[in-house]
Order: C-alpha cells, then structure tokens, then sequence
C-alpha cells in the first residue's frame, strides 16, 4: 500500500507536527505504534525530533546494510525500531528485561488514533533493494515491526501457502492456524488471507488461485 513518502530530509522542517504524523502514520501503523493509545501519546511529541535526527544520520550515511538507499525507504525501515529504544529509554517501566512493550503495565484509554497491531507490506522497492527475494523483504519487514522470530518462520509458511495455491482459501488458512474444523468453518481467517491474497497480488503482479473448498 503506498503512502505519502518523504523522499528528502529538508521535507520534515517544512512539516507541522500533525503533518508529519499523517505522513508517517502508515509506517507507524506497521511497526505496530498505533496499536497502544499510551504508546502513541509518548511516541507522537518525540516524532519531529527523531525523524530529524534520522535524517541527519541518512545524510551521513545513506546505506542500510551496506547498499545506498533513498531517505523513504531509510525513513520505512528505522523510524519504528528508533522510536521504540526511544521509549525504552524514556519509560523503561512498560519494557520487560529484554527490552519487550509490556502494555499490561499500563492503564489503556482509547482514543480516534488506536488502531490494531499490523504492518503494511509494499512491493519490494519500496523496502531494501529488489535483488532480495519476496521472502527476504517480508521478513526484513516483520522483523522490523517487532514480530518475534518464531512468528516470523509461521507467518512465511503461511504466506508461501497462498502464494503456492496450497491454501486457496480462509478456511484452510484458519485450520492451518490452529481452529479445529468447526470452528473454522464458522471463524474462516478471511481477513489475515485477503490480507496476504492483496500482497502477493501486487507483489507477484498476477491473481492469487483461490477457492471456496
């Protein structure tokens, strides 16, 4: 999905505060910063600050691993993960031992910003270079959206189905997710399938197989 992108430092000083976040919000969204109204009141006053100083850093050095890249696809892979180890710095309090968000350690309210955990992925350019395969870019992208390792191996499994057509439907996606046959006959993971079907389309340039079985 595309977003409005910020393609050069000077952009982030043209910008007022509420600008800045409506450019942003899609990468926030997938690094999961808008899934906690309490993480987003302490994330959104830091965020001029940091995307500045990310974009100093990008000036610097306009590499992520080695390969030069444009400040968009800086800004989309490290703005989440420098946030984060912001707040852990600010507020180690709501982190456990190993640097883990632990919002039951916090009083929730909700607000018109809260939104649930999910990131966007876009085709490959749009993240590190397109000499990585699909496969490489969905991780990089989990990965940087805090989703653990584990996950990670199930989510590729998961999406490799789809895209192979082995599983052609939300029904087979929500009994490969655990759901006994009953359950996910009247619980289909329709959303988290369409979520992926939508993916691969733009990704593979070409219709996912699907099926009603």
């Amino acid at each position: 999905m595309e977003h409005n992108k910020i393609t050069r430092p000077d952009e982030i000083q043209q910008l007022s505060p509420d600008q800045l976040f409506q450019r942003v919000k899609p990468i926030l969204r997938a690094g999961g910063l808008l899934a906690s109204s309490a993480l987003l009141q302490r994330v959104k006053p830091n965020l001029h600050r940091i995307c500045w100083e990310l974009g100093e850093r990008w000036r610097q050095n306009p590499k992520l691993n080695g390969v030069a890249v444009g400040f968009d696809a800086y800004l989309v892979t490290t703005l989440c993960n420098t946030l984060r180890a912001n707040d852990r710095h600010e507020n180690p309090g709501v982190y456990d031992p190993h640097g883990k968000y632990q919002p039951n350690r916090e009083t929730l309210e909700l607000t018109d910003e809260i939104e649930a955990p999910t990131f966007i992925l876009g085709k490959a350019d749009d993240r590190i270079p397109s000499r990585h395969s699909w496969e490489t870019l969905l991780a990089h992208a989990a990965a940087n959206a805090g989703i653990e390792a584990a996950s990670i191996t199930a989510l590729l499994s998961h999406v490799t189905g789809v895209a192979s057509g082995t599983t052609r439907s939300p029904y087979k996606l929500a009994r490969e997710l655990g759901l006994s046959t009953d359950v996910a006959r009247h619980q289909p993971a329709t959303a988290p399938y369409l979520a992926i079907a939508v993916y691969l389309d733009a990704l593979l340039d070409r219709p996912v197989a699907t099926t009603r079985s």
